[in-house]
């Protein structure tokens, strides 16, 4: 084994520039990602369509943008992170621009839904693994400050197009969008590939001499053999099941309950702005040395606090400080899964397959974005009260949360290995893809060798 500390650009000044384009990169997407409700609201007013046509524009959006997820990872191993993200910023902004122009809500569903929906999908692995390739003293932190982004964006996001709605109505709200989402091809550009990067990609393609689609598929498959990779993923499933339930009826529910539109739509910011604190603390506090080995229970912890205040709601949101409050702890718990994810996977998989089994996990979250709001719009429809919903939601966290505990009881193990401690997950690179690096820089030495040899004897020969 060999660790990371000769990649020496990792943790280099340039490395914080990376993570300043990967926060603005999640930005981007968790702030379009979680205003699904606010572009629900102006097809409805748009196209004056039914509340189940509408809805399944958001619907589309949701479920592409998590489950072509092994999408991006696909490109990103392909072609690296800096690529991925200039390809998601196009498709986005072409998306939103389309809408703006959409003449029918079957055009906007195209436009709005699926190609959006794959600028969303590619962008969202490839950002998160940015921090991967350039950090590694300080890696979890990096990751907490880059996820941030996330809950900044659904802070900020929201204000923005709603204030562009009012001013410049359904055409200037999408217009805006697309300009939002156009700033992914800066944020792309700026990410460089690091050495680590480098090599990574170098070490899958020394793998992949019997043909890359084959090599490709053979490590889903591996990773999908993993027991771990398959309880995070069921656990992603159910908790984007709860969680979309939540985001897509907390405004209409408080409304219900008294609160003006202007609440509501506060609630949702109220969210993102304690999601930001959240994420930055869930990343320092998975960065200290009690809590590495013990990131899945960081995750799953929060997973359990999450169901609770879902379960209970319906309790104490007769009254907007009661909502407030909820929106200040679920914001506060949403975004710890998906900052710790990655430590997970790396604990587990190591860096080589961590892009893989994060796009595996996004991938039926992406499913379990598309069953949640089935599942609690068929029961709203059978009779169940909106309280009852958020019951539904906090169920299906409750699920995730079991899921999300048992990677602790599993061994730490990669491709059967011995077993591994966190640093040396961290500061693992294949001892025997190190070997094969360097026989072929010795037989090139020798070769070398041999060749000004040659020409010595040649020149020898000449002169006599």
């Amino acid at each position: 084994m060999e660790n990371l500390e000769r990649f020496r650009d990792l943790d280099s000044p340039w490395s914080w520039v990376v993570l300043v384009a990967s926060f603005v990169s999640l930005f981007v997407v968790g702030g379009t990602n979680y205003s699904v409700g606010l572009v629900h609201n102006v097809l409805l007013d748009r196209y004056n369509g039914t509340q189940s046509s509408t809805a399944l524009v958001g619907a589309v959006y949701t479920s592409i943008s998590n489950v072509a997820a092994p999408l991006s990872s696909f490109l990103t191993d392909r072609f690296g992170v800096r690529p991925t993200i200039m390809l998601s910023g196009l498709l986005y902004t072409s998306g939103y621009l389309g809408a703006a122009f959409a003449p029918t809500l079957a055009t906007a569903a195209v436009t709005c839904g699926v190609i959006a929906g794959f600028g969303c999908a590619i962008c969202w692995t490839s950002s998160m693994v940015a921090c991967n390739f350039h950090f590694r003293k300080y890696r979890n932190l990096a990751l907490g400050l880059a996820i941030s982004g996330s809950g900044a964006g659904v802070f900020g996001v929201p204000p923005i197009i709603t204030w562009a709605k009012g001013f410049y109505g359904s055409f200037g709200f999408f217009v805006t969008l697309a300009c939002i989402t156009a700033q992914l091809i800066v944020c792309g550009f700026v990410i460089r590939p690091s050495d680590l990067e480098i090599y990574a990609k170098r070490k899958r393609s020394l793998e992949s001499k019997k043909g890359e689609h084959v090599n490709l598929l053979r490590l889903y498959f591996n990773v999908l053999k993993s027991k771990v990779v398959m309880c995070m993923s069921l656990s992603m499933l159910t908790f984007c099941a709860g969680m979309y339930i939540v985001f897509l009826y907390l405004p209409r529910y408080c409304i219900i309950q008294g609160s003006t539109e202007f609440q509501a739509s506060n609630l949702v910011s109220i969210c993102g702005l304690t999601s930001l604190l959240g994420r930055v603390l869930t990343g320092a506090i998975a960065n200290t040395k009690f809590f590495q080995p013990r990131v899945s229970y960081l995750y799953a912890g929060s997973l359990v606090l999450l169901s609770a205040i879902s379960c209970t709601f319906p309790l104490y949101s007769s009254r907007y400080p009661g909502q407030v409050a909820f929106a200040v702890v679920f914001g506060l718990c949403f975004g710890t899964p998906y900052t710790v994810i990655n430590a997970v996977n790396l604990q587990h998989m190591g860096v080589e397959r961590v892009t893989a089994a994060l796009g595996v996990e996004l991938c039926f979250c992406g499913f379990g974005g598309l069953l949640g709001p089935v599942v609690a719009g068929l029961s709203a429809d059978a009779g169940a009260t909106l309280g009852q919903v958020f019951l539904i939601a906090g169920i299906f966290i409750g699920v995730s949360s079991v899921f999300g505990f048992i990677p602790n009881f599993i061994s730490t193990r990669v491709d059967g290995g011995a077993d591994l401690t966190t640093s040396d997950i961290e500061l693992e690179v294949d001892a025997d893809s190190r070997h094969k690096l360097n026989k072929q820089h010795e037989e090139q030495q020798e070769n070398d060798q041999k060749d000004t040899h040659s020409e010595k004897i040649n020149m020898l020969e000449n002169a006599t």
